[in-house]
Order: C-alpha cells, then structure tokens, then sequence
C-alpha cells in the first residue's frame, strides 16, 4: 500500500471520528500496511506472562487501555 493510501486512511478517520483502543488501531494498520510494533492482548496476569514469552526479547512494554475523555 502506497504512502497515498495512508493519508486516505487518516482522512477518512477525520471525517468519522472513533473511539477505539491502540490494539483495534493497530489491526486496522495493518490492514493499511502501516508498520507498528508487534503486540498481544492479554486481560490476565497469567495471559501477560504467556505474551512475553511468545514475544521473546529483552525489552517489553505492558499498557493498559482505557477509554478516557
């Protein structure tokens, strides 16, 4: 996908704004072709712990997402 069709993309978002979390932006990304970091849901401890070895690395982030404004 063309860097063209990125800008489509946001535009067309700022005719429809959302309210979404980072991991439902990310999917549509990708559907885009946009790059972003790899990442996985997880809404335990136990399903966190599982991410982060499926992830492997060093250097891992976790974020919770909420709705707020």
């Amino acid at each position: 996908v063309g860097l063209q069709s990125v800008f489509e993309f946001v535009s067309a978002l700022n005719h429809f704004p959302m309210n979404i979390h980072e991991y439902q932006a990310k999917e549509l990304f990708s559907k885009f072709g946009v790059a972003s970091p790899a990442g996985i849901v997880a809404d335990t401890a136990e399903a966190a712990g599982e991410a982060a070895r499926q992830l492997g690395g060093s250097g891992l982030v976790v974020k919770a997402q909420v709705h707020a404004g």
